[in-house]
């Protein structure tokens, strides 16, 4: 089972895929030593509009752009098509439901910080759409249809659908009353302290493996190297906030 298109293994396809794979590990490096956190959430969340807007501005806008040019650009019915429009669409719209009805939010944003990750976002669903429906040939959409499609869609789904679950954990452990941190559990909280975002990495592999293009592996890897350096952060906080935290 070819994960890469045959024809995309050339010297632009792979000096954006090392761009990316940099780009990767400064975002983990500065997440990591949090010498550049991004203003939202417990790390920082000091700022000038509502969390909730913003965060919703912030999954709004790549859903919207990758909408347009989906249906600007002219394509064929194919499958390969329609199941990797299904996958980005169905991750922001998710996103965007979960900002509404179930996340709660108790801090503010910085206007900077939901530029800059709406821009980031944005800049990943074009990039998507690039590759998919502009350089994507019929002969290259034929090869696309096999077991790799099937299988990328099949993580994706099994990514999205743990992300949604371990949100909902973490949303029951938010008290409107009360304000108090508590260990979370069930799921995947047993053996790792950031399922949810083990889950959205999951899911972003499976877009990658569907659309066969290296700068989308590329892409995945940047995001999957801000979320492990955000997961060790937040088991920081745990520590520190959380009296007899599991060291394991």
């Amino acid at each position: 089972m070819n994960v890469i298109f045959e024809n995309d293994l050339n010297t632009i396809s792979w000096f954006r895929f090392v761009i990316c794979l940099v780009s990767g590990l400064i975002f983990f490096y500065f997440e990591y030593t949090k010498k550049f956190q991004l203003s939202y959430s417990k790390f920082n969340s000091k700022g000038d509009l509502d969390s909730k807007k913003g965060m919703f501005l912030i999954y709004f806008l790549p859903l919207l752009t990758y909408v347009y040019f989906y249906l600007k650009t002219p394509t064929t019915d194919a499958l390969y098509y329609k199941l990797i429009f299904l996958a980005v669409t169905l991750h922001f719209a998710k996103r965007c439901l979960e900002v509404l009805f179930l996340h709660k939010y108790s801090g503010k944003i910085s206007i900077l910080t939901t530029v800059f990750i709406t821009w980031a976002y944005s800049s990943i669903a074009y990039s998507i759409h690039e590759s998919v429906n502009t350089l994507t040939s019929p002969d290259m959409v034929e090869s696309g249809i096999n077991g790799s499609l099937y299988f990328g869609f099949s993580l994706f789904l099994l990514g999205q659908i743990s992300n949604l679950y371990h949100h909902i954990l973490l949303r029951k452990l938010r008290n409107n009353a009360v304000k108090e941190y508590k260990i979370p559990q069930g799921g995947l909280f047993s053996f790792v302290n950031c399922p949810h975002y083990l889950s959205e990495i999951v899911a972003w592999i499976g877009i990658a493996i569907m659309t066969k293009y290296l700068i989308v592996f590329g892409l995945t890897f940047v995001m999957a190297s801000y979320l492990v350096g955000r997961s060790i952060n937040t088991t920081r906080w745990y520590k520190e906030k959380i009296p007899n935290f599991p060291v394991d």
